[in-house]
């Protein structure tokens, strides 16, 4: 799999099926660039990752009740389940997903 990149218009669709992580960050944020090696290995082991840039979507953030990046939208057959922010190891992002895996 590959991290995807989206916006507004068309990140549900990307995350209709299975376990998926919605992402928002900012290019200027420090913790959105640390926890990004930290999904890249997520990514390698197959989950899929959808990352949305906080300044040019403000709006869906507003909609998901978000103020701070980076922040992270645990989903599951294209419904949010759960939300966390601020930079976590693979170890911990793991352990979140497995929750809702299966």
């Amino acid at each position: 799999m590959a991290i995807e990149y989206s916006d507004q218009a068309n990140y549900l669709s990307k995350l209709d099926k299975g376990v998926g992580l919605l992402v928002f960050y900012a290019d200027w944020c420090g913790p959105c660039k640390m926890l990004h090696p930290e999904l890249e290995k997520l990514d390698a082991d197959g989950v899929r990752i959808v990352k949305v840039n906080s300044d040019t979507n403000p709006s869906l953030m507003m909609e998901f009740g978000l103020s701070g990046v980076p922040s992270m939208i645990l989903f599951k057959d294209g419904l949010p389940q759960e939300k966390t922010s601020g930079y976590r190891p693979k170890a911990q992002l793991e352990q979140w997903l497995s929750k809702f895996a299966g």
